[in-house]
């Protein structure tokens, strides 16, 4: 074997590390969709990142548009819940089958029901919600 052949599918183009950590952030950003506050650390980064893979005017590679996409999905539709989740709680709260279920469900966890707890913070969740 001719030790002066050498591998020319390796140096031509390496992989740029910023543009595989932001498509790791940006596969984080929409695993995480659920917990609220997460897609937006891990997209913010995942768009850092994208950034940061571009040096030099030079063309964007695929793991690093992949990796701003998906971070930007993961903030978008991170933001989409909980928006739906703020204009629907009002709602779910004056629903007497709901509220039953979510006391149940804190009293399980607390102690204490979710009434009961909002009674100790002094909010009448009653008198907000009827207006």
């Amino acid at each position: 074997m001719d030790s002066n052949n050498q591998n020319t599918y390796y140096s031509a183009d390496k992989e740029n590390p910023f543009a595989s950590a932001s498509l790791i952030m940006g596969v984080l950003a929409i695993l995480t969709i659920v917990t609220g506050i997460l897609p937006f650390f891990f997209g913010g980064l995942g768009i850092l990142f994208a950034t940061l893979a571009r040096r030099r005017k030079k063309p964007l590679v695929n793991s690093a548009f992949i990796g701003l996409v998906t971070s930007v999905i993961g903030m978008f539709l991170s933001f989409a819940i909980l928006c739906i989740t703020i204009v629907q709680l009002p709602e779910m709260l004056k629903d007497p089958v709901y509220r039953e279920q979510l006391n149940a469900t804190y009293e399980s966890m607390s102690g204490i029901t979710f009434d009961e707890m909002l009674e100790q913070s002094g909010i009448d969740l009653d008198s907000w919600l009827n207006k």
